[in-house]
Order: structure tokens, then sequence, then C-alpha cells
């Protein structure tokens, strides 16, 4: 209407001022031109902001991917995936199609076929779609929707199935490790979540995730991931997902609260004479192999050790050894238990105080001793304790330090000086960690040649290669020693068992050794009133050391957590690769994934 008048107007002006002189009619002939000019330029602004909009619009997307996952006491899993999808304007389809790999691969390549059971399809108010489920090689082709109606615009699919083999189970631990979008998407996915829950309800301190986010393989982590006590419940988020990315979620959890449901080889092993030909003619490197490391790799005989001791091993010097040192004498390696096990025996030391948050589940770390002599320390306390309190800082919060870049790049560079000095002291014959890498390029050279049970082989023995010398093995048999001490229900020293200080001493051992919770019950006739200087709790409140060692064993799960290795065993039984970074997990990895389109 503003346009319409505006026009009449200087229509009635233009006719008005022809009757006056020459000049104003020249002044109003420029100005209508001028006018126009204008109202071209902006008509093809306008046209040129509305193009891009209408294309976007022909081009269908999903505008979020959801995924709730149940994780059953029986072993399989319940998915619920929500899809919105946007047809834009596109009016000529019917529905989508999911497709849905029912396989998933081990680190040797062979398949396991998973049991998948569709449950239903609706929109979002529970009204059911028709649909058709067939199996396409090793996918589970849904096709969602009515030959005889068209849709457009948005719609949302509700596709609830159960899972059965998707569960793998380690040695420490067993886990989820799921492509929870899939990575086979043509077209974009603007936001995507995952949560898990479980039916029985693990401790959340034990309960660990991981997510990875990009195109197939992809090691990115562009997404979040929050752990909540209700149900263990785990909540991963991410967004922006170009056509064949997706979100891939790994959760880890305590053996016990899912039973054993594995998957089953999709074809028996046939054993034909091409196989035969090449097994014969592989067989003389695999001997050669195992009986290079029976040579080199074993560590040398000593007198088995006392069925328990109650010291901790001594080097050279005399200093007692740290439990990480200890621990890293009876498995070869530092995993996330020495290092917890580490900050606990700093806080007792002095140097730290372990102080519970407001929040459950939440732990502060105080330095505290900036007054004390750090030439007490190991060289491998003294960087763990520096990368803790980089900054000027006090107070470090466990939260922060979880998926930090740049602690982990100090706890790495500590680990690798500790693995040096502890050969150095002639624990090892050679380091540890350069003789298993070593030993794993072998193993990647033999899988390249194709050489497959000589690759096999060589993995394994990469971990068995590190040898100690004769003064380590001594000294790993009283390691074990104490190790049998702090995990027997005996009571061998009954009448220092009722001190707290003999409890105390040995408390980070018992951790690095994964015992806490067995020592502390050999101390449950005492009671303090407070808890000790180096851990701050609960004001007030009568603790047991029953009751300590689990408020602190949730710390040192945090702590490990923290540390980005919560789990040692990075292969299954079924010769799965864990999720966690130990096993190399990646976008598209586990089970699950797939993709779709319209149709």
């Amino acid at each position: 209407m503003l346009e319409t008048k505006t026009a009449d107007l200087r229509t009635a002006d233009f006719f008005l001022l022809l009757r006056h002189n020459k000049r104003d009619k020249i002044y109003l002939m420029k100005r209508s031109f001028s006018l126009a000019k204008l109202a071209t330029i902006l008509l093809t602004m306008a046209l040129t902001t509305a193009l891009p909009v209408k294309a976007s619009q022909d081009i269908e997307q999903i505008d979020s991917f959801n995924a709730n996952i149940l994780i059953k006491a029986d072993g399989t899993i319940q998915v619920e995936e929500s899809v919105e999808y946007n047809f834009g304007n596109i009016s000529n389809r019917h529905g989508i199609i999911r497709e849905i790999p029912i396989t998933k691969t081990n680190q040797d390549g062979k398949k396991f076929k998973l049991d998948f059971k569709v449950s239903s399809i609706t929109n979002q108010n529970g009204f059911p779609f028709s649909y058709s489920a067939a199996t396409a090689g090793d996918y589970l082709k849904l096709k969602i929707g009515d030959a005889n109606k068209t849709v457009s615009g948005i719609q949302t699919y509700v596709i609830t199935y159960t899972v059965s083999g998707a569960i793998t189970y380690f040695d420490d631990h067993d886990e989820l490790y799921w492509n929870a979008t899939g990575n086979e998407w043509k077209i974009p996915i603007n936001s995507a979540t995952a949560r898990v829950s479980f039916e029985d309800n693990p401790p959340a301190s034990a309960v660990y995730a991981k997510c990875y986010t990009g195109r197939f393989k992809s090691t990115q982590s562009a997404c979040e991931s929050d752990i909540y006590n209700e149900r263990s419940r785990i909540e991963f988020s991410s967004s922006q997902f170009l056509p064949q990315e997706g979100l891939t979620v790994v959760v880890g959890f305590p053996k016990g609260f899912a039973a054993e449901l594995k998957p089953q080889p999709t074809s028996k092993f046939k054993l034909t004479w091409t196989m035969i030909a090449g097994i014969i003619g592989y067989l003389l490197l695999p001997a050669v192999a195992a009986a290079w490391w029976f040579k080199k790799g074993r560590d040398p005989k000593v007198l088995p050790g006392p069925t328990a001791w109650f010291q901790p091993p001594k080097n050279s010097t005399g200093r007692e050894l740290t439990p990480a040192e200890a621990g890293l004498l009876t498995d070869e390696r530092i995993d996330a238990r020495d290092i917890s096990a580490t900050i606990v025996s700093l806080a007792i030391k002095g140097f730290i105080k372990i102080k519970a948050a407001n929040k459950k589940g939440d732990f502060d770390l105080e330095r505290v001793g900036v007054d004390l002599d750090p030439s007490k320390l190991t060289i491998f306390e003294s960087q763990l304790y520096q990368s803790l309190f980089p900054k000027v800082s006090n107070i470090r919060h466990l939260k922060d330090l979880e998926n930090n870049v740049s602690f982990n790049q100090e706890i790495n560079k500590s680990k690798k000086q500790l693995y040096q000095d502890f050969t150095d002291a002639g624990f090892f014959a050679d380091n540890p960690e350069k003789t298993r890498q070593k030993y794993i390029i072998w193993a990647a050279a033999a899988f390249l040649i194709m050489n497959i049970p000589l690759g096999i082989l060589m993995v394994v023995i990469a971990q068995a290669m590190p040898r100690k010398t004769q003064f380590g093995a001594e000294k790993k048999e009283e390691a074990l020693a104490l190790k049998r001490f702090l995990a027997s229900q005996e009571r061998q020293l009954e009448f220092q068992e009722k001190t707290w200080q003999f409890f105390e001493k040995l408390l980070p051992y018992a951790i690095a050794f994964g015992a806490a919770k067995t020592w502390a019950k050999r101390f449950e006739g005492i009671t303090l009133d407070q808890s000790p200087y180096w851990y701050e709790g609960d004001p007030g409140t009568w603790i047991s050391p029953i009751i300590f060692t689990s408020n602190l064993v949730r710390a040192t799960s945090a702590m490990e957590l923290m540390a980005g290795v919560p789990y040692h065993s990075s292969r299954s039984s079924s010769g799965f690769s864990s999720g966690f970074s130990g096993g190399g997990g990646f976008s598209g990895g586990g089970g699950g994934g797939g993709g779709g389109g319209s149709w």
C-alpha cells in the first residue's frame, strides 16, 4: 500500500508541475529516474538474496538425529533413533530408507554377526509408519513410508530396535563402542545426540566415556560427553556434520553389569589346500620369532619370592620403590592406576591435599607442600607434581584435566622418562616401551606382506619382549609378594593392622595393584573422628578405612579418567579393539552406523 500511495503521489506531482516552468519539469523527470533506478537495485538485491534460500530448501538434510541406548542386564542393547528428516520443498518423496550394518569386524578382519530385532517405527507421537525390513548383504535395510502417499517438509521417524552382540567384553571392563548416527548418510546432519543408560546401575565414577566425529576412520573428537549419577547416564552431543560424517560413542563400564552375549562369526572356518600351503609357507618365520622370544624375551630365572611381604622393594641405593615403580615392575608398563597411586602418594607425603568438591564425583587437588623439599621426590613424582600445578594457582579441578591435551603430553613425557630411568637403574635390559614399539613395527611389516600368522604372533610377542635383568627379576618377585599381601584376606600382621599409619603407608601400593578395597577391609575395626590431613571430605563425619577408601577410589577413578587411559585391555577375547585411545578408536568404529536417504 505504501508503495502504491507513493507512486500515485509522484504521478499527481508530475502532472501538477507540467503546468509550471520548464526547469521544474526537468527536475521532476530527473527525480523520477533516480527513484526508478533505486527500485531496480533493491529488487535485484532481494532476488539475489532469495535465490540461495530457495536452493537450500530443495536440499534434503537431517535437522536432528537423537539416539537413546539402554544397556540391558541380559547383554542386549535397546536403541531408539529419532530422525528429524527435512525433505525441504521436494514433494515427490514417500519416506526414508535406513540402512544399518548387521556385522562388525574385529582387529583380524573377521566378521561377526549382530542380531537385530526391530520393535517399532513411528512418528514423534507414536503413530506407526508402514515399513519393510530386508537383509541386503551386511546391512539391515528399512524402507519406511507408503508408496501411495508423498511427504514433504519435516518428518520425524522414531526407529526402535534391540541388538544382541553389540557389547564387547575385555579382561578388566565391558564396553559399548557404537556408531550412533552412521557415516554413510549422503546428506548433512545439523545436530546429533546420543544418550546411553543402564538397566543395572554401575557407579558413575567407574563409567568412562569417549566420542569421535568426522568421516570414517577420523579420530577427531569435536563432541561433548557428560556422565550423570542418575542411572550412570552418559550424554553425547555434536553438530554440523557434512555428508558421510557421523558421531561414534564409547562407554566403558565395570564387568558384571551386562551378561556376556557375544556376536557369532558370520561363517565357520574351513581349511582348504591353498590355506594349508600358505600356512606351511609361513610356518618358518613365526617359528623363528617364537625361538627369538624364547631366547631373548624371557626374564632370567630367579628363586620365587615369599608368599607375601609387607615392604615395598628397594632399588640398588636402598630407596623404596614408589607405587608407580612397583607397578611398572610387575606389568612392565605405566598405566592410569600407577599415576593415580602416585598422586595419592604425593598427598600422603604432604605435597597435595585431595578435596571432595560439592558435586558428587568431583574432586580438587590443592598444592600444600610448597615449603617441602622437592629433592625427596623422584624425577617422575616431581614432573607429575609440576604438570598438575603448572601455574601460580594452587587449586586444580580434576574435571579440568579430562582430555586436557597439554596435561596428557606432560604425562607422556614423564612416563617416557620413568621408562628410561628404570632401565638405567638396572631393572630392564632395554627400555620396555621402545622394545614394544620395535616389535609392533615388525608386526605391521608382517601384516603388510600378508603374513597374518607372523603378524599376530609379533603383536603378542611385542607385549612379552621387555626383559628384566637378574636384579629386576628378583625385585619383581618382591613386588609380587607385596601385591599378594595387599590383596589377601588373611591377617598376617594383626599387631600392625590396628594402626592407621600402616594402612596409610601401603595404601598407594594397593591402589597401583588394584587392591585398595581389599586392603581397607583388613582395617575395618579402625574408626577416625576426621579425615586424614591430606584428604578433605565431609567435615565432622566419623569415618572408617572402608568408607574412606570407597570415597578415595572415586577420586582415583576420576584421576584415571583425566590421565586418558581408563582401561588397560585394548583387545577382547573375540579380537575386537577397544574404542578408547589405547585400542585406536575412531569415527565409524564399533557396531551400528550405516546411513540412508529418501525414496
